[in-house]
């Protein structure tokens, strides 16, 4: 059951105030973190221009520092950075068991990266690169089909094959593997001395440490979303806490014991409504701390 969705009764008495005060705290140190700080990019076409992005391991840090300044009662997952094209999302999830019942914490920053080359000369000078051995490629792989029709044709000439067409060539070259391995061969080597594979080679270094260029910008909206508005991909922050009822029967671990999140809030006992309400407490300490 969700606090904030509680009924009134005397658990959500106890607890909604807390809850909207860890909210309130959660949402202030997460605008903080958020906050824009301008920087210079370039864009693919080498113009350098004003962007603004904010510190994902300053969010990273702090929900590390959350985990940290909870007790042993608490028990947490590890802060995890998830990726779906644009949108990241860095989160962690809490958990506290007390007399019988269980706390269930999510806190979670959705964001958008976008991606920009760092201004460096170096960008320009590699694009540069590029196009002209994409030029000199296209060159030579214009050059090694000529050769090629030219060795396919003095090699099939020399076999007694005077001038076949298509259709004639195919057949002679699937009925003789070995001439056709033959002319294959010489025709690589033509390929190899053209400097075909030191081109790629050299194509995919650049294209690697143009990567190494790249850097990712970060923006969202300093406000707090729903799960609905998360699973949608909308910018903002989460936080949300369930109370569920733990069953009687033990579980080893205990962990794994069937839990109710649809129990009666009226029936819940004074103990464990104290003993929620502390361990509330404990989660507000550590976000506001």
């Amino acid at each position: 059951m969700r606090i904030a969705s509680m009924a009134e009764s005397e658990l959500a008495r106890a607890l909604l105030p807390v809850d909207a005060r860890i909210r309130e705290a959660y949402l202030k140190q997460m605008t903080a973190l958020v906050a824009e700080t301008p920087i210079k990019v370039m864009l693919g076409d080498t113009t350098v221009t004003d962007q603004t992005t904010f510190d994902a391991g300053g969010i990273k840090a702090y929900m590390q520092k959350i985990i940290a300044r909870l007790g042993p009662s608490w028990h947490a997952r590890e802060v995890t950075e998830t990726r779906d094209d644009d949108v990241r999302r860095i989160f962690t999830k809490l958990e506290s068991e007390a007399s019988g019942y269980a706390l269930s914490v999510h806190l979670s920053v959705q964001y958008k990266a976008l991606l920009y080359y760092r201004p460096d000369a170096r960008v320009e000078q590699i694009q540069r690169e590029l196009g002209r051995i994409d030029e000199s490629a296209r060159s030579d792989r214009e050059s090694i089909a000529d050769a090629g029709d030219r060795i396919a044709a003095e090699r099939l000439k020399a076999a007694g094959c005077a001038e076949p067409d298509p259709a004639e060539l195919f057949e002679t070259l699937y009925r003789d593997e070995s001439l056709a391995g033959s002319i294959e061969a010489e025709i690589k080597k033509t390929v190899d001395d053209a400097g075909l594979a030191v081109h790629a080679d050299r194509r995919d270094s650049l294209f690697a440490e143009l990567d190494s260029l790249l850097t990712e910008v970060y923006s969202t909206t300093a406000l707090m979303i729903d799960d609905a508005r998360l699973v949608t991909g909308e910018d903002g922050f989460l936080y949300t806490t369930d109370v569920e009822k733990i069953a009687e029967a033990a579980a080893d671990p205990p962990a794994m014991a069937p839990r109710d999140g649809r129990f009666d809030p009226d029936a819940v006992p004074k103990d464990a409504v104290g003993a929620l309400a502390s361990r509330l407490g404990e989660l507000a300490g550590a976000i506001d701390g």
